[in-house]
């Protein structure tokens, strides 16, 4: 709410017209009974047992002299300069609202009123509120001042142009109260019954004793004069006083106005703080934002980058797989069906080769080293069964071991004497039925009964397992290859447990190492060679116990992944790598900056030993040069002239040195008068004399060799001797 500024009723203006009102006699006699109050803005009859009916008047406005016209309404007090709060059912305000109201200017186009007592030192004030705060705030109010926080009592009128009599809601936010009534009143001075007594009394002395009317009316004139002059005075007096307490509360005011100002430009100012915070952080998530989106499009594009480099190196695996299953029965065929496997080998080669994408010359090496290897092992095993014919026509027979490739031999007929080499066992039959086995050594036989079925060699083999494709843990397709150690340990379980042991060997050795890949992660399977060579090994052996077979050790030669794993792994060991780089440099950055650190630090406590030597051995000159200067001037009868010689030149030096440059100094009023300041240096010089004489606390300088100073005393009997001269 704002305060509207208190006007000062235009009390000459009312005084006149109530003066106005005070007429002789001739007026009175011939209305006796209509005959008005002196007071200003206030009329009634001046009936004993009647009760003043309020009129419509002018209520003192906010000019000098200005009268503003409200309307009265039926529901208001209308335009009456006293009134009167009766009722109140509520404790506390009742008593503080009960009593009688003056006008007091106006606020907001209608009147104000003001309890002509104070409760608790607080005024009360009646006041009318328009809707410039919301329609809320808009009515008459009751409170310790004109717009202020705390209110009593609230009527929601708008309308209303003077207050209004009932309706009255206390508290503020309450019901009305039906007891709570305002009514015009009289004004204090016709309380009293002095006044108003007055004029009748002298109409009725008129009508009794017509020859003293003109005395009688002259009479009443003059009191009514003297009444006016005293509610004059008192009414100014009472107008100073509520001027200097509105100066004072607009003072106040005024006060808070400027806190509030102050106040509120603090608080723009936070919100500009605020906005412009809320802007930088607004631009910095966005541009986090814009960080983000980019940073999951490029994740978004590398991810399908890696799925697209799985699914292609998926389908690389599956034609190789598919084309290595036909390889397979290639190196299976026999020589009936050699020909149909390597035209369906073709076949396939020729839909799936250009699908394994980088793999694909490795595949067609494969392909041409599986045909060969069936052609060579075909043409070998033609070869040992001509060369068997042929022993068998000539009588010369011989047997080998199931692998041609390692050319253990054992001849089929003989003469029943047979030599059996080191490390070689030969199975003998007799008549087609197991007999027995011959050891190293000189052995008979029972020609034609015995024939010697199969020789093996007692040796370690190492036999290589070919490359082949096993799917780890983590869903990694890897190549696998090895080299496989055994012996044969059981002769007869390795002639009559399998057709080929070497053989069921190697395919029980690859099931077994595809198996163990399967349970293990691509790093595991770097890391854990052992555990798999170990593991294989026990698989095999399980098996090949029953083929006269022993797996001693089984080894891993290369284990190859993808590409694109490769790439990773580069990248994470290139990243790995980078990483200990930079901790190197920063641990490198960091003992460099300690060490420019303690090295400044070093520096710096050194350069101020160096300045408190610099200073140390400067006061020592000065000492010196003073103590010389002292001793000259005690010395010499004129030194104290001397001395105020020097002083003026270098006063005069110091003068031209100021006088090159533009500058603005201040100086003394009698900066010209070099004996005047030669004079006040000299007495200055022996007033510090005597007080070093007179004060024991007073030291001197110390000499540079560290004997006793005298330069005060020598200067102070020099100062005596030049006072004497």
């Amino acid at each position: 709410m704002s305060y509207s500024m208190y006007q000062q009723p235009a009390f000459p203006q009312l005084y006149q017209s109530t003066a106005q009102t005070s007429q002789p006699a001739q007026q009175t006699q011939s209305q006796p009974q209509q005959q008005t109050s002196s007071y200003a803005g206030y009329a009634a009859p001046q009936q004993a047992a009647s009760t003043p009916t309020p009129q419509a008047h002018s209520v003192p406005g906010p000019g000098q002299g200005q009268v503003v016209q409200v309307p009265p309404r039926e529901d208001a007090v209308g335009n009456v300069a006293h009134i009167a709060v009766t009722g109140c059912t509520h404790s506390t305000v009742g008593g503080i609202v009960r009593g009688n109201f003056t006008a007091n200017g106006q606020n907001h186009g209608r009147p104000t009123y003001k309890k002509d007592t104070q409760v608790n030192g607080l005024d009360v004030q009646l006041y009318y509120w328009d809707d410039r705060d919301g329609p809320n705030f808009c009515g008459w109010w009751f409170g310790p001042k004109v717009g202020g926080d705390q209110v009593w009592a609230y009527h929601p009128s708008s309308s209303a142009g003077t207050p209004p009599r009932t309706g009255w809601k206390v508290p503020y936010d309450g019901p009305p109260d039906p007891t709570f009534v305002i009514t015009p009143s009289q004004p204090p001075s016709q309380a009293t019954g002095a006044t108003p007594q007055a004029p009748g009394q002298a109409a009725q002395a008129q009508a009794q004793q017509p020859n003293a009317n003109a005395a009688a009316s002259q009479q009443s004139q003059q009191q009514a004069a003297q009444a006016l002059q005293q509610q004059y005075a008192a009414y100014t007096q009472q107008l100073q006083q509520q001027q200097a307490a509105y100066m004072q509360h607009y003072a106040q005011q005024a006060e808070q106005l400027k806190a509030q100002q102050e106040q509120m430009q603090q608080q723009m100012l936070a919100a500009q703080q605020k906005a412009m915070a809320m802007a930088a952080m607004k631009s910095k998530q966005e541009e986090m934002k814009a960080k983000q989106q980019a940073e999951m499009k490029r994740k978004a594009e590398e991810h399908q980058r890696i799925m697209e480099e799985r699914k292609k190196q998926a389908d690389e695996q599956r034609a190789a797989m598919k084309i290595r299953q036909y390889m397979q029965k290639v190196r299976l065929s026999t020589e009936e069906n050699l020909a149909q496997h390597h035209q369906e080998l073709a076949d396939v080669m020729k839909e799936e080769l250009i699908k394994c994408g980088t793999g694909a010359p490795k595949v067609k090496e494969e392909c041409d080293q599986a045909v060969e290897q069936a052609k060579t092992r075909i043409q070998a095993m033609k070869e040992a069964k001509r060369r068997e014919d042929e022993s068998s026509l000539t009588g010369n027979s011989t047997v080998s071991a199931e692998k041609p490739r390692h050319s253990v031999t054992a001849p089929r007929l003989h003469v029943g004497v047979v030599v059996v080499p080191q490390q070689i066992a030969w199975v003998v039959e007799r008549l087609g039925r197991f007999h027995k086995i011959l050891d190293p050594g000189l052995h008979f036989l029972v020609p034609v009964a015995d024939r010697i079925a199969y020789a093996h060699s007692l040796k370690e083999e190492a036999i290589p397992i070919p490359n082949q494709q096993a799917i780890t843990k983590d869903n990694v397709t890897i190549s696998i290859d090895g080299v496989l150690y055994l012996k044969v340990v059981d002769a007869y379980q390795a002639s009559y447990g399998v057709h080929d042991p070497t053989f069921a060997v190697t395919q029980l050795a690859q099931t077994s190492m595809r198996s163990e890949i399967g349970k293990m992660t691509l790093d595991r399977t770097f890391e854990e060679r052992d555990a798999m060579n170990h593991a294989i090994v026990q698989a095999v052996n399980a098996a090949a116990h029953s083929w006269g077979i022993e797996v001693l050790r089984y080894e891993i030669r290369d284990i190859i992944p993808p590409t694109s794993i490769k790439q990773a792994m580069e990248m994470e060991a290139e990243a790995e790598r980078r990483r200990r780089a930079e901790v190197l440099q920063s641990e490198g950055d960091r003992q460099s900056e300690v060490n420019l650190a303690e090295g400044k630090m070093q520096a710096a406590m050194r350069q101020a030993r160096g300045d408190a030597e610099a200073i140390r051995e400067r006061a020592k000159a000065t000492a010196e040069g003073i103590r010389m200067i002292s001793s000259a001037i005690a010395e010499s009868k004129k030194g104290e002239q001397a001395a105020s010689l020097r002083v003026a030149e270098q006063w005069v030096s110091a003068w031209k040195e100021m006088a090159k440059k533009s500058n603005t100094l201040i100086v003394p009023a009698n900066a010209g008068d070099a004996s005047g300041m030669i004079a006040t240096a000299t007495s200055i010089m022996k007033q510090l004399g005597q007080l070093s004489e007179d004060s024991p606390a007073v030291t001197d300088f110390p000499p540079a060799d560290g004997s006793k100073s005298t330069f005060g005393k020598e200067y102070l009997e020099g100062g005596d001797s030049a006072k004497q001269d």
